[in-house]
């Protein structure tokens, strides 16, 4: 009887651990908060979604937790740019990313000629590891913009001519999460679009007196089990 339940107890706690590891593998999508796009926008995010290293399987994302950010962008025109970018502002870190455009796409999409007829170019993803280390609303941001637009955010804004496939640092620094709409207030037109997004994070749980209770009950348990078994084999 002792062994049949031993048996049980370990296939319990093993299809426990499959359960927690195969919830921790999976995506999560992320809530969009607010959204601003560009009055042309030729492309945007698709979606966005997040898994994370469950290190104690409770299912929320806890302090110390190494989180994985992926953001879909989708992109519907191919106009006058050689690329577009992305930009994450995750708590007080911030991510850049861009996907080139060359004649050797390995995604099978057309290759960029200029200024061309629409394409139906699909998404992209890119993702960024994120390691949570406060307590609280994670506040997530993600824009997406073309080259064109990124280059002359410094110096000139959109609608002017400028360095068209050099955005320069400080074009680079001159993106915030507010970007899209401060433009738009301005009614001036700019490519792409911002998200945001929230994400809550908890503090590694501290067991309640009743866990200690039950596992000082539980050790006392083995305790008596191994001394009668002892008693009876003697």
């Amino acid at each position: 009887m002792l062994k049949r339940f031993k048996f049980l107890f370990k296939a319990g706690v093993g299809i426990a651990g499959c359960v927690a590891a195969i919830g921790a593998a999976q995506a999560t999508s992320l809530t969009v908060i607010n959204n601003v796009k560009g009055d042309r926008t030729w492309q945007d995010i698709a979606s966005a979604s997040y898994t994370f290293a469950d290190a104690n399987h409770d299912g929320q994302l806890n302090v110390g937790e190494s989180l994985t950010l992926t953001i879909d962008m989708h992109k519907s025109h191919w106009g006058m740019h050689s690329f577009d970018a992305l930009k994450v502002w995750i708590g007080d870190k911030v991510y850049t990313d861009q996907w080139n455009f060359s004649t050797s796409d390995t995604r099978g999409n057309a290759a960029y000629s200029g200024a061309g007829p629409e394409y139906t170019l699909g998404n992209h993803s890119f993702s960024f590891n994120y390691i949570a280390d406060t307590v609280g609303a994670l506040d997530i941001y993600a824009s997406v913009m073309c080259n064109d637009d990124l280059s002359k955010l410094y110096y000139d804004g959109p609608g002017t001519t400028g360095s068209l496939a050099n955005p320069s640092d400080n074009d680079w620094d001159a993106w915030t999460k507010n970007t899209h709409k401060q433009y738009k207030d301005r009614n001036q037109w700019i490519q792409g679009e911002t998200e945001k997004y929230k994400l809550t994070v908890v503090q590694q749980p501290v067991p309640e007196p009743e866990t200690y209770a039950m596992l000082l009950v539980g050790l006392g348990l083995l305790g008596f089990t191994a001394r009668r078994r002892k008693d009876f084999n003697a």
